[in-house]
């Protein structure tokens, strides 16, 4: 084929892994490049950024492209903080990860012995080991403030990207730790806003944070923050990916394939695609096949759904949601989610009779059932509420749904 007639998704798709899990940046990030400029326009704009839009999404990999793409005109740091149990590990891991860029105040000795003696009562770099020993509940809020002041001092505009921070916080909530909880949003709200000229800031998460931080009345410590939401790939993208790694693969499709696997698959989320053209592609090697057929579609997506094959993937839906909610506030979910299954479209007031079932608060099923739809659960439509991915849909009926006789 003549590289001229190639487009340009098409030649990134061709290096993606299908069906791999991990975040991907370079030639191998696809159907993004708006969101990434909005990014950056905000970021040149000294305005932060929540971050959301449902798990698989390519959150994660956006901003890790951003960190990379951009590197001549920002210093990128990227947090994941899923692991994270306290405030001290977060400003800990935030020091390690500055550690690289901090050889600019070798160069610059009065700034250092000004900002570093704040944080190591001894100014010198390779001191920086020293520096998880002298972080703990009674001063991390300082010591991370003067992060954040070293942050600002150097050569370039940082883009700092916080992930899973809806995890660490609810976890700190869950745990009882709701007065940490408070500190820490405070505290990083205070720290923004004090260097808004040189420090951009990206919140994102798998889990709805203004829901959790509004259970908890914390929604205004986030109010400086705007919210962006990346949607799934347009039907254009998701066909131009499932040609170019075709034609990686020495694949056709018959007529109108690529546009019947998009159609059931309702919603096109990147990882989503890369699960059912694997198993396309295998199918393919197993039968001597070189043509995709819109049976094999279904048939692929069957054996996705009933062969165990996506069993880890959608039940790593399940464990969001269990580890956001109480039990009692699981159990209403996961009731929510089966009805829905069992028969979609929902009415609001069939799903809101639910969660009274399980004795869930107005404000609980409020807060939940606007959970479901930013986390990327269900949708509103003009009819009800539905699944957003017919995929996952059709695994939770098969794995939660009771049929009666």
């Amino acid at each position: 084929m003549n590289t001229k007639e190639e487009s340009t998704s098409e030649a990134t798709a061709r290096m993606i892994r299908p069906g791999g899990s991990s975040p991907v940046t370079g030639k191998s990030f696809l159907g993004r490049d708006a969101d990434l400029e909005i990014l950056v326009y905000r970021a040149r704009k000294a305005i932060h950024t929540l971050l959301v839009g449902p798990r698989r999404m390519g959150k994660t990999s956006l901003l890790l492209e951003l960190q990379l793409r951009y590197q001549d005109e920002f210093i990128g740091l990227f947090l994941d903080l899923e692991g994270d149990r306290s405030p001290q590990d977060v400003i800990r891991r935030l020091a390690d990860t500055m550690r690289p860029y901090l050889a600019f105040f070798d160069r610059n000795l009065a700034l250092m012995e000004k900002y570093w003696n704040k944080i190591v009562p001894m100014a010198s770099l390779p001191k920086l080991l020293q520096f998880h020993e002298t972080v703990n509940a009674g001063n991390w809020s300082s010591k991370g403030d003067s992060l954040f002041d070293l942050l600002a001092k150097l050569e370039k505009p940082v883009i700092l990207c916080l992930d899973e921070i809806p995890i660490f916080i609810n976890r700190l909530i869950n745990n009882d730790q709701k007065r940490i909880a408070e500190d820490f949003m405070h505290w990083l709200r205070g720290a923004i806003q004090r260097h808004s000229h040189r420090v951009s800031v990206v919140l994102c998460g798998s889990i709805g944070f203004l829901p959790i931080l509004e259970r908890v009345n914390l929604s205004d410590t986030i109010n400086i923050i705007t919210v962006y939401r990346l949607e799934p790939w347009k039907k254009e993208t998701a066909v131009d990916f499932l040609r170019g790694v075709a034609r990686h693969d020495d694949l056709t499709y018959e007529d109108g394939a690529e546009d019947f696997i998009v159609d059931i698959l309702r919603c096109c989320i990147p990882h989503h695609l890369q699960l059912l053209y694997q198993e396309l592609v295998e199918q393919c090697r197993r039968e001597g096949r070189r043509v995709i057929s819109r049976e094999m579609a279904g048939q692929a997506c069957e054996k996705l759904i009933n062969s165990g094959k996506g069993d880890s993937e959608f039940q790593h839906y399940v464990g969001r949601l269990r580890s956001a909610y109480s039990e009692i506030v699981f159990k209403a979910a996961c009731d929510i989610l089966t009805e829905t299954a069992r028969e979609e479209p929902q009415k609001w007031e069939c799903l809101k009779k639910i969660c009274l079932k399980q004795k869930l608060s107005e404000e609980e099923t409020r807060m939940l059932l606007k959970c479901l739809t930013t986390d990327g659960y269900l949708e509103e439509t003009e009819t009800g509420m539905r699944f957003i991915s017919l995929l996952f849909q059709r695994w939770w009926k098969r794995e939660y749904v009771k049929e009666t006789t």
